[in-house]
């Protein structure tokens, strides 16, 4: 995709046979409407440019292929969108870019071999069902995050341990946030 191109509108390549993307070095793309790539199943790996500040909705919903995101280093993205991942089955891991500060209703729902989630330090807002169904065998929740939405890590049934970081500012702690995790045997306040 050309340098030159600032815009990727709602559902451009939803449901394609894409495989591969490749945005020029030095892109301008700021903006990755609702449903860019959703449904390209063939769709294995992304880099994501540092100019995207804005990732919207669905993005990559039911990219059954998509094994690897990478946020280039730098990016201003503050929010992973509602289900901007849903529906990815063989996303294994994903480190979360530092300016980020929401994660989104169903962000990740249905990521069922998702076992690493990087989540940094400026994240304040875990959305519902933003982790449900996933993979998950831990994770640590930091400091920053105040509230954690309804059902926000539901049927995550690998998930063994939960850490919240010294000092958290955790004020809300929704409904069912943690229900169906039969192998939950350590929570760490």
């Amino acid at each position: 995709i050309p340098a030159s191109v600032q815009t990727i509108g709602r559902n451009t390549f939803r449901d394609t046979s894409l495989n591969t993307v490749t945005f020029k070095a030095d892109s301008s793309l700021n903006t990755l409407n609702y449903g860019a790539f959703k449904g390209c199943t063939a769709l294995t790996s992304i880099i994501i440019p540092k100019s995207v500040v804005v990732a919207s909705q669905y993005l990559f919903n039911g990219c059954t292929a998509l094994q690897t995101v990478t946020f280039e280093e730098g990016t201003g993205l503050t929010t992973i969108s509602e289900a901007m991942f849903s529906g990815c089955t063989v996303l294994t891991s994903i480190t979360i870019p530092p300016n980020v500060t929401t994660i989104g209703k169903a962000a990740f729902s249905g990521c069922t071999v998702l076992t690493s989630i990087t989540i940094p330090a400026s994240v304040n807002n875990i959305g519902e069902t933003a982790f449900q169904s996933t993979g998950l065998t831990s994770i640590t929740i930091p400091a920053s995050v105040a509230t954690i939405g309804n059902y926000a890590f539901n049927l995550a049934g690998s998930l063994i341990d939960v850490s919240f970081t010294t000092g958290s500012t955790l004020t809300t702690i929704g409904q069912g946030v943690f229900k169906n995790d039969a192998s939950l045997n350590s929570i760490n306040i």
